[in-house]
């Protein structure tokens, strides 16, 4: 399990945390942009794997990581014609895909660590792996779950301009994400919804506005929901160090 969070951390800091607006548009004009975002998530990881990569073992599998998110990320950025409908589903497609090459990359190594003593093995310390596991949570409260909303609302609302989520928005998303979270893990489940009172207060104004009641539903159900999910999943793990 170590192995494949370090792998799952890796992607999502280079995937979410150090991929700008600004590289997104790099890699929509050509594979240059591809070449430095897979470059970032490489190093990520290696920096993350640091303790067995003294064995070509890992190294062969960090190429394989590469070559194959140049794949996933060059299909999709400079081979697939971009729609607003379809901008949910190859998202979907793509974070399939990159999860499926790192489960594959985990499970090779495990079943080959039992046959082959050479090869390293990470040590088994249940504490970072707890750890690890709340930085991917945080990292998608913060980071994942904006693309999704902006994604979806493109994908339910055809015929206007492309929408963005405005900084501001997503800090405030984040910051009710995260602490709907915290109440989950402290036992206060019930105080959720109050997480969210500030987007509604502060965001009133969409409520009676047409045009935009289906964005401030959409978005505020997605970021609901995302809590709710990250909630479950993280209460089962024991806090780090703790």
């Amino acid at each position: 399990m170590s192995l494949l969070l370090r792998l799952l951390l890796g992607h999502m800091v280079g995937d979410y945390v150090l991929q700008p607006l600004q590289l997104v548009v790099m890699k929509q004009r050509g594979w240059r942009g591809v070449l430095v975002h897979v470059a970032v998530v490489v190093v990520v990881t290696v920096i993350l794997l640091l303790p067995i990569l003294d064995h070509w073992w890992y190294w062969l599998w960090l190429m394989f990581l590469a070559v194959s998110h140049i794949i996933i990320d060059g299909s999709r950025a400079l081979l697939l014609t971009y729609s607003e409908r379809r901008g949910l589903l190859y998202l979907a497609i793509d974070q399939a895909l990159h999860v499926s090459v790192l489960a594959v990359i985990a499970a090779v190594t495990h079943a080959s660590l039992a046959r082959n003593t050479a090869i390293p093995a990470l040590s088994n310390s249940p504490h970072w792996d707890h750890l690890i596991a709340y930085m991917i949570g945080l990292i998608f409260l913060i980071w994942t779950v904006p693309v999704v909303e902006r994604e979806t609302m493109n994908a339910l609302l055809t015929g206007e301009e492309r929408i963005a989520i405005a900084a501001s928005d997503r800090w405030l998303g984040a910051l009710e994400r995260v602490g709907g979270v915290a109440l989950m893990l402290v036992g206060l489940e019930y105080l959720v919804p109050f997480a969210f009172v500030p987007r509604v207060l502060l965001q009133r104004a969409e409520w009676y506005n047409s045009p935009l009641q289906m964005r401030f539903f959409a978005k505020t159900a997605i970021s609901f929901s995302s809590a709710v999910l990250a909630g479950i999943l993280l209460a089962k793990i024991p806090l780090p160090f703790f």
